[in-house]
This record gives structure tokens, sequence and C-alpha cells, in this order.
């Protein structure tokens, strides 16, 4: 990716968390439980597809990012004035999961850790596989 083109997609991130947080009056749109994680740019820097994450529940996170695909003219236009550019990127919002899945995924190996894995035999005892001790020292 071209560093012009990562340097957009960074300052994107920041400026639509900032529009989302303090500028969306939508009251599906609950700025502490929203967070935008990444923001993607085409090649030609027109369209961007920027993923948030979202707490919450299933239908309030299909509820959030509907209102934010909703509110993306309106995120658009309030972009103009922070970018330097010909023209603004088209916006298009997308759930990002992936917090979920680590959380679910770490949580997956704490219980293995403290359970053992499922279905497998527990270690046997270490004492029992040592050689028996016939009384002379090794030399």
């Amino acid at each position: 990716m071209a560093r012009r083109q990562e340097r957009v997609n960074d300052l994107l991130r920041e400026v639509v968390a900032e529009i989302i947080a303090r500028e969306l009056k939508d009251p599906r749109l609950q700025a502490d439980l929203i967070s935008v994680t990444e923001v993607t740019t085409s090649a030609d820097l027109q369209h961007a597809r920027v993923l948030v994450s979202v707490m919450g529940s299933e239908p309030q996170r299909d509820a959030v990012v509907a209102a934010l695909n909703h509110s993306r003219h309106f995120v658009q236009r309030q972009l103009r004035p922070h970018l330097s550019m010909k023209s603004i990127p088209q916006l298009q919002f997308q759930r990002d999961d992936r917090i979920e899945e680590d959380r679910r995924i770490l949580d997956l190996l704490d219980r293995i850790r403290r359970d053992g894995l499922p279905g497998a035999e527990p270690d046997a005892d270490p004492a029992a596989t040592d050689p028996p001790d016939d009384g002379q020292a090794d030399a």
C-alpha cells in the first residue's frame, strides 16, 4: 500500500471517529459503544471501507451499522474541511467483529488452561514415568 494511502486511511479513521462521537445525533449511535478500528481506501482514493467495532447485542450492532450507513453522506460532507483532497472518498461502514472473536478465543484458551482439553486424559504423574531408583548413584 502506498504511503499516501496509509496516511489517508489513518486520517480518515481519526476524523470519522471524531465526527461519530461529536456530530451525529442519531439515538442508535451511542459514541461510547462505537470504535472505528480501521479504514481502507481504494487505490484511487474514491472509496473507503470503514470498519467499526460495536459493543452490544447482535441487533444493536446491526442497528448501529445501518445508522452509520444512513448517515454516511453527512459524514462525508463533514470530512471536507479536514482533508486536502480533490474528492472525498465514498464511505461504506461495516462491522468489525475481530475484537469479539479475539475475546472469544482468549476465553477458550483460558478455559483450556484451567480445565484442560475436552476429552483429553489428565497428565500422568511425572514420578511414575521416572525409572525406578536402584540405589546406585550416578558416577
